[in-house]
């Protein structure tokens, strides 16, 4: 499942001339607030960095959090929590978005 969030994700990323879609992975998730995650100008980075984040915490945590999501489910997952709370940076919202999934 988790290598499926990670060919969606590459396929999202928008690239141009065969370059790679480029973020600043470190500062983007906590850098841009929920009201402008899901904006049409960065609504495919904030989803190819949610996938990103959620994957890698689930690897770093030996967990499976959202099991069973693909790429569009983990996104409503997100954009629920962005949509309830807008001022929250990205990175919180996958956060709180993730344990929703683990039961906690």
């Amino acid at each position: 499942m988790m290598m499926s969030w990670l060919l969606a994700a590459s396929m999202a990323a928008p690239s141009g001339a065969g370059e790679p879609a480029k973020i600043d992975v470190p500062a983007y998730g906590g850098g841009i607030a929920c009201r402008q995650a899901f904006l049409d100008e960065y609504k495919e980075k904030s989803m190819v960095w949610s996938l990103g984040f959620w994957s890698g915490m689930n690897i770093a945590r030996g967990e499976t959090a959202g099991n069973g999501l693909d790429a569009l489910g983990v996104r409503d997952k997100v954009k629920a929590v962005c949509t309830a709370q807008p001022t929250l940076p990205l990175i919180s919202a996958v956060i709180l978005a993730r344990k929703t999934t683990l039961g906690r």
